[in-house]
């Protein structure tokens, strides 16, 4: 996708992330999903992953719940897209990587 679309597709993202809870969560995942699957979808998928990590790790309360977009997430772009579920995981794990990895610096 071309920047203006991915940076578009990003704010969504954010906002997203940023309302959703258990009681919001089906509308909300919903559009997720579909910011996922759009034409910018590989680089999307990134942001996705960096959203959901950063929040997860943030917001301690509320891990469950990430737990459950990451679980849904994964699942539903293996079964609708031809690859981001991979492009997904990659993503979440060089996410936990580089955390790992700057806490056990000195």
């Amino acid at each position: 996708g071309s920047p203006s679309e991915v940076q578009f597709a990003a704010r969504q993202v954010k906002g997203i992330m940023n309302k959703i809870t258990r009681e919001r969560f089906e509308p909300l995942y919903a559009q997720l999903l579909d910011c996922s699957l759009a034409e910018a979808g590989r680089e999307v998928v990134e942001v996705v992953a960096r959203e959901v990590f950063g929040k997860a790790t943030a917001e301690h309360l509320l891990i469950e719940l990430y737990a459950d977009v990451c679980v849904r997430l994964r699942g539903d772009l293996e079964a609708l897209s031809d690859g981001l579920e991979v492009r997904f995981k990659r993503h979440l794990v060089t996410q936990c990587e580089a955390l790992f990895t700057r806490h056990l610096q000195p």
